[in-house]
């Protein structure tokens, strides 16, 4: 504990030397002002669980304004969506993750090389395989209400339904 002190330490005194030592430069002004991280805890490796919610919560809301604005929502929307389960260590989020990439892996088994799409009304179907199973519906429905998105939550159930 010692050592991560000290190193914090010197850290901070040579921030505190590089910011006096700096403005004095001759020429300096006329250099974009560097933001400087004031933090005294060194920086960690890899993406945060906040960003990596954040990167969710973005694509949900993306998904939700796609519902909203009747878009076709492809496969791979859906796929993106489950990509972030690798970053995500709550459980109530990485679970409905893996149950809607699970889904998502048996309609492509069963229906391979076709255009999967998420159905907005019923005559759509002709347009491709639809992804609107149970499961697919209500795990996404439990993850827009997860991050507060109730409108979302209620598309995917007249969706569904």
């Amino acid at each position: 504990m010692e050592a991560y002190d000290a190193a914090v330490l010197s850290y901070a005194i040579a921030s505190a030397a590089f910011k006096d030592r700096s403005s004095s430069f001759i020429g300096m002004s006329s250099l974009p002002h560097r933001v400087i991280d004031d933090s005294l805890t060194p920086p960690r490796d890899g993406e945060s669980d906040m960003d990596s919610r954040g990167y969710l919560y973005q694509l949900l809301y993306n998904l939700e304004q796609m519902l909203m604005n009747r878009a076709m929502v492809q496969l791979s929307h859906l796929m993106e969506i489950c990509s972030t389960k690798q970053s995500q260590s709550d459980i109530q989020i990485s679970a409905p993750l893996d149950a809607l990439l699970s889904e998502l892996r048996q309609i492509c088994k069963s229906n391979p090389g076709s255009i999967h799409l998420m159905q907005l009304q019923y005559e759509d179907s002709r347009q491709g395989v639809s992804l609107n199973t149970e499961i697919v519906c209500k795990t996404l429905a439990d993850l827009f209400r997860l991050f507060g998105m109730l409108k979302g939550a209620s598309l995917m159930k007249k969706i569904c339904s």
